[in-house]
């Protein structure tokens, strides 16, 4: 008898504590009430985003939203236009599309109205990342320009010097090589990763010579080599420069082998252009690319403070 009535009172007790525990979603809802995740963030090519507008997601987009987030109509979502453009919408529908035609095609398709929208300008310097492509090659390549877009870097642009005079193309389509096109895309891949509003620009190819023809529209430019000073104290002379906010900057990064004495003679004399260095060591194209941008980037940080 006395073991019955001690397991009674201890199943009593269980009943009571589970009639006062929360349901197993209630924390779950806490968490996202106390850490609000952004919203999803979609990239369109649409230049009519406006409030009370419809647009449209298609392709490896749509699919994504629909399989893998679960997207469904009256969920919201943010949508991009790569120029500054944000606007968060709701879903008015989401599903599987079949194309008419000699072979039926699956695909899928969001649609979604525009609640409202705002307007993200570029913050910082514009700064131009300038580096010899032919001497970065195949994945190297591809890593630079994903790196770029996510350290903040305004556009990208091949340089043509006399140890990299020329730019791989692979199925290049007009208005660029294969690899410039190739770029885009994954500019706008590593844009979706890093939620930047803005696409990186990805200019076509450039001499050095020319390049330097354009010197009043580089504004801060700086060119690496070995022999240049060191690069922080030489930005943070460039200290009102830096907290301008309409100011532009031009990173040059020359080839494996580094700039030709005509170039280095040619850089040095151009007014306005300062030669820094990155280290003791001797980097890659895309190593020492990285790093000057970072260091320009960590510059106007420093600027502020």
């Amino acid at each position: 008898f006395f073991v019955s009535a001690m397991a009674a009172t201890c199943g009593a007790r269980r009943c009571a504590a589970r009639s006062f525990m929360a349901p197993p979603w209630a924390a779950r809802e806490a968490r996202r009430a106390y850490c609000p995740r952004s919203l999803p963030r979609f990239y369109v090519e649409q230049s009519d985003v406006v409030a009370g507008s419809s647009v449209h997601i298609d392709g490896e987009e749509a699919k994504h939203a629909i399989k893998v987030l679960r997207l469904k109509a009256l969920d919201s979502i943010e949508v991009c236009d790569g120029r500054g453009g944000v606007a968060r919408c709701t879903i008015r529908s989401a599903g599987a599309t079949t194309s008419s035609g000699r072979r039926e095609r699956r695909g899928f398709r969001v649609t979604a109205e525009v609640e409202s929208r705002r307007l993200e300008p570029w913050t910082g310097i514009r700064w131009k990342l300038c580096v010899a492509g032919g001497s970065v090659k195949g994945a190297r390549g591809d890593w630079l320009v994903e790196k770029a877009t996510e350290l903040g870097a305004h556009s990208f642009q091949p340089l043509l010097t006399d140890r990299s005079a020329r730019m791989g193309s692979r199925g290049g389509s007009e208005g660029g090589s294969g690899r410039e096109e190739r770029w885009k895309r994954l500019a706008v891949s590593a844009s979706k990763q890093c939620l930047r509003p803005h696409f990186l620009d990805i200019e076509p190819a450039i001499t050095l010579d020319d390049l330097l023809l354009d010197r009043d529209g580089l504004g801060i430019t700086l060119a690496a080599h070995q022999s240049g000073d060191p690069l922080l104290p030489l930005l943070m002379e460039h200290r009102p420069r830096l907290l301008s906010p309409a100011e532009r900057g031009c990173l040059i990064v020359g080839p494996e082998g580094d700039f030709s004495d005509r170039e280095l003679e040619l850089l040095r004399r151009q007014d306005g252009v300062s030669v820094v260095g990155l280290g003791d060591l001797r980097l890659r194209v895309e190593t020492a690319a990285l790093s000057l941008l970072s260091g320009a980037r960590l510059s106007e940080g420093l600027a502020a403070a």
